[in-house]
């Protein structure tokens, strides 16, 4: 699996539930501080898959230079709202400092290939 597109990112305040918690797709709490991924994966009879915990490796070019992170894929998404439009994964505000630096997380978005490891 590789993918091209963009990554944004989403915080624990993003996903907290009508319950007051902020539970991924995985069924564990979300940590901001974490290296994990939301990416919709589909399997072969069209419904997305649950969050299996594989690794996935992103890269950014940013300035002509390669930054790479493997994370966890923890959470079903991005969303389907406009800002999600050519958003291919949903990174923890951790991950994408990690990617993009603080300009990742002011821009809000970065370019990316997502590979699956």
């Amino acid at each position: 699996m590789v993918r091209e597109g963009l990554a944004s990112w989403y915080d624990r305040e993003s996903c907290i539930r009508e319950s007051g918690q902020a539970i991924m797709a995985n069924g564990q709490p979300m940590d901001d501080n974490a290296m994990t991924v939301a990416l919709w994966i589909v399997g072969k009879h069209g419904r997305p898959l649950k969050p299996d915990g594989r690794l996935v490796r992103i890269v950014s070019v940013r300035g002509g230079s390669e930054k790479a992170v493997i994370c966890v894929w923890t959470d079903n998404g991005p969303g389907s709202v406009s800002r999600s439009e050519g958003v291919i994964c949903d990174l923890t505000p951790t991950a994408m400092r990690a990617l993009a630096g603080e300009d990742g997380i002011r821009e809000g978005r970065v370019e990316i290939t997502l590979e699956g490891i």
